[in-house]
């Protein structure tokens, strides 16, 4: 016990601590040397707690957009006009009052057609021929068929047809059918458009 109370003087004046002794003696005693006690940390100060709010790093996704349009394709082109008229035009149903140059109202039917159709070819040189039966005296007949000409140019002009247009009254010359027969006068009492000349360019 003496060697014991020596060791723990020892200790003592090593610095250990007294409720360090028992494991310093143990640890001397197996050893042969006292294990020294973890140094003391004097003046030891906490760091300081940061009080700042905690940055939050976002992360943006751009999504980029793949935008589709539907482009139209382009018309197709339109079909070629038909070769322009030659020759006479008959305006079929196209009837003035008697002894008149009046049109009756069931040939602007039969004029608007003619009208559009020939829109197409505004270059066209075009002459209206009217023609009577062989009824009544010749000058009354080329006067009256000047008229009847005349008139259906204006309607001509007046709704939209551009092309150069002239009128003129041939009487009872030409007859296309027999003038004995009221069917024949009544073809032979007509009105054609004559294409004087011009081509087709639009």
């Amino acid at each position: 016990f003496q060697k014991q109370d020596h060791l723990v003087e020892k200790l003592i004046e090593e610095g250990f601590a007294t409720n360090d002794i028992s494991s310093a003696l143990i640890h001397l005693l197996q050893n042969g040397e006292a294990a020294k006690p973890a140094p003391k940390v004097e003046n030891y100060e906490r760091p300081e707690r940061d009080e700042r709010p905690p940055v939050v790093h976002t992360v943006e996704k751009v999504v980029e957009r793949e935008v589709v349009r539907e482009v139209q394709a382009p018309p197709p082109p339109p079909p070629p006009l038909p070769p322009p008229p030659k020759g006479d035009i008959r305006l079929q149903g196209v009837t003035f009052a008697t002894n008149s140059a009046e049109l009756n109202p069931e040939s602007d039917g039969v004029l608007d057609t003619t009208i559009a159709s020939l829109k197409s070819y505004p270059n066209l040189v075009l002459e209206v021929r009217g023609y009577a039966d062989s009824r009544g005296s010749a000058e009354y007949n080329l006067k009256l068929t000047q008229r009847r000409a005349e008139s259906v140019m204006h309607y001509l002009q007046s709704h939209g047809l551009s092309n150069q247009l002239s009128a003129k009254g041939y009487g009872k010359a030409d007859p296309i059918a027999d003038n004995n027969t009221k069917d024949g006068q009544l073809a032979n009492r007509r009105v054609t458009i004559h294409v004087v000349g011009g081509d087709n360019g639009s």
